[in-house]
C-alpha cells in the first residue's frame, strides 16, 4: 500500500499496512480519527480489540482477518484480495 489509501468517509490506510497471514500494523492506521494504531495502540469510540476487531458493527477483523475472501468497510468498499 504505497502512497497511503484513502477510502471513503475519511478512512485513510497509509504506510506500512502488511495483511499476510497474521495482521502487522506499522507506519500509523489512520480510521476517520477514531481508531490510531501505530506502534502503539489507541483504541476509542465503537471499538473492540479481544481476538476480534470490530468498528461500529461493520469491519470484523478475526484472526487471520477474514481477509481470505472479501473485507467489507460499512457496505461501501469492498477490498478482496487487494491489501
Amino acid at each position: 500500500m504505497a502512497g497511503g489509501l484513502q477510502l471513503a468517509g475519511g478512512l485513510q490506510l497509509a504506510g506500512g499496512l502488511q495483511l499476510a497471514g497474521g495482521l502487522q500494523l506499522a507506519g500509523g492506521l489512520q480510521l476517520a480519527g477514531v481508531l490510531q494504531l501505530a506502534g502503539g495502540l489507541q483504541l476509542a469510540g465503537g471499538l473492540q480489540l479481544a481476538g476480534v476487531l470490530q468498528l461500529a458493527g461493520v469491519l470484523q477483523l478475526a484472526g487471520v482477518l477474514q481477509l481470505a475472501g472479501v473485507l467489507q468497510l460499512a457496505g461501501v468498499l469492498q477490498l478482496a484480495g487487494v491489501l
